[in-house]
């Protein structure tokens, strides 16, 4: 369980975060929506977890939550519209997928999916040569089936 969030974006009113999504097409999920108006990004504290991505459980962390409005901090919105730019134009994100968060080494991205009504979560490794930055089976992998299952499962045992 995650206890503290440092480093979050400026606060956001409901009206605020459904009227400019930053670009997207089609509502947040309720989950995701609440965790934004609670804290808009930031730094997890725990920030590790444990995901299945091949044959074998391991830990991973989160460097940072993205924040959906300009801050001073870490996630200044500049650096926010240009990294999703890069991931849609240069990496080739499709369109579905909203990145939530980075993993802490810089090598991969956590996306939301907004085709599926929940948004299950998944991690896209985008500095894997080998992938060849594909949004592809081997490249991206589903490690919960919501947000709000990602979130409990950061910090626990």
């Amino acid at each position: 369980m995650i206890k503290k969030v440092s480093k979050s974006g400026p606060p956001l009113t409901p009206e605020a975060l459904n009227s400019d999504r930053n670009g997207m097409n089609s509502a947040l999920p309720v989950d995701y929506a609440n965790w934004l108006l609670k804290h808009n990004g930031g730094v997890p504290s725990p920030n590790k977890f444990m995901a299945k991505l091949y044959s074998d459980p391991e830990a991973i962390e989160v460097e940072y939550f993205l924040p959906f409005h300009p801050t001073g901090n870490i996630g200044h919105m500049d650096y926010v519209q240009g990294f999703r730019k890069h991931l849609i134009d240069e990496l080739k994100m499709p369109l579905n997928f909203v990145p939530i968060a980075k993993e802490r080494n810089g090598n991969a991205v956590y996306l939301l999916d907004m085709s599926v009504e929940r948004g299950p979560v998944s991690v896209w490794y985008i500095n894997a040569p080998e992938y060849e930055y594909d949004v592809n089976d081997e490249s991206v992998h589903t490690i919960f089936d919501s947000f709000s299952d990602f979130i409990e499962a950061i910090g626990k045992k």
